[in-house]
């Protein structure tokens, strides 16, 4: 049986982005990799979600569901003392659950990209220069093709000529 991480027994209220709907989830235990919580919401097996509470993001695949309670394998380690200690740097970790309902978009971001972001980014440059030399490739090609053709064709359009003139 494969060793697991230790899990530690919690009741965080936090947001969910669940498609395109912030639901409210109760987070029930956390480990460095995952967690389990309870929503009201219907979350779907290996659907991907995020969940937020204050500037902590964990975002990972929902690897079952029971009910109300699912469980979560999260893309990156999960700050679990940062979970556990507060929303936010200076906020009260008691938080109503109408402050946690309250959408923070608005106010102004964390500069700092999560690193699954910065990833994707990477991922998108790459293949769009892969996709530019591609491209290019094939245009050049193509020029290479049709130089090969008009040749052949002027070619044999001059070679009466040519002979003609004793060439």
């Amino acid at each position: 049986m494969k060793n697991r991480d230790p899990r530690i027994a919690v009741r965080i209220q936090a947001r969910m982005l669940l498609g395109r709907d912030w639901v409210d989830v109760s987070i029930q235990n956390l480990s460095s990799r995952g967690l389990m919580a309870k929503t009201r919401a219907d979350v779907t097996q290996r659907s991907y979600v995020e969940i937020r509470r204050g500037d902590h993001i964990v975002v990972g695949r929902v690897v079952w569901c029971r009910g109300g309670a699912f469980g979560l394998r999260s893309q990156d380690r999960i700050d679990i003392t940062g979970m556990v200690g507060g929303a936010r740097s200076g906020a009260s970790s008691t938080a109503s659950p109408e402050a946690m309902r309250t959408e923070r978009r608005a106010g102004t971001r964390n500069d700092t990209p999560h690193p699954s972001a910065r990833r994707a980014d990477r991922s998108r440059l790459f293949a769009r220069r892969l996709e530019l030399v591609a491209i290019g490739a094939a245009g050049v090609s193509g020029c290479v093709a049709i130089a090969f053709i008009a040749a052949r064709s002027l070619q044999a359009a001059f070679a009466p000529a040519l002979t003609a003139l004793g060439g």
